[in-house]
């Protein structure tokens, strides 16, 4: 029982009336989208940007080549792939918006490509000393694959994460 009239007709308290099924004021029955969501479809349309711009660059290589048909099949051969890879990413980046649970895959696939790219490239860089040299390999090898991680980490596997693609009732 409360002790004052003021905890009785106290507006800012939690109401006992509100159960589980229940929402209360100011809070949807759908969770928000995580920030790491978010941040995998603005990655995925810059990969989109990218691409585009690549096949506009391939565009202008076909109208210079077009007497050389043999240099002709292989722009359009990477053209192709180039409008593929646009169209797959635009199609993930919306279904990771529709939270579908395949688009979560595809996501955790990029970032593990991702980090084995980081990796795997060839280091071409010119080091002064061999301090710099340490800190592009901690980076390398240790910072930025982590990063990935705990991305992927908070993307498909954190609470937020399944709550996001729980809330999905169909792929």
């Amino acid at each position: 029982m409360p002790s004052s009239p003021l905890e009785k007709h106290n507006p800012y308290a939690a109401s006992s009336k509100l159960g589980s099924g229940n929402v209360s004021i100011g809070e949807s029955a759908t969770p928000k989208r995580p920030i790491s969501v978010w941040l995998m479809q603005v990655f995925m349309f810059m990969f989109v940007g990218l691409f585009g711009i690549s096949a506009i660059r391939m565009l202008l290589d076909l109208v210079n080549a077009h007497q050389n048909y043999e240099e002709v099949w292989k722009i359009l051969l990477a053209l192709a792939l180039d409008i593929a890879l646009i169209f797959s990413f635009v199609a993930t980046a919306i279904a990771l918006y529709r939270r579908a649970t395949w688009s979560k895959w595809v996501s955790l696939l990029l970032l593990f490509l991702l980090i084995a790219f980081i990796m795997l490239r060839p280091d071409t860089s010119y080091y002064v000393n061999n301090a710099e040299r340490a800190g592009a390999l901690l980076g390398r090898f240790f910072v930025s694959p982590l990063l990935m991680l705990w991305w992927g980490y908070a993307l498909a596997f954190s609470k937020k994460g399944k709550a996001y693609f729980a809330s999905h009732s169909k792929d």
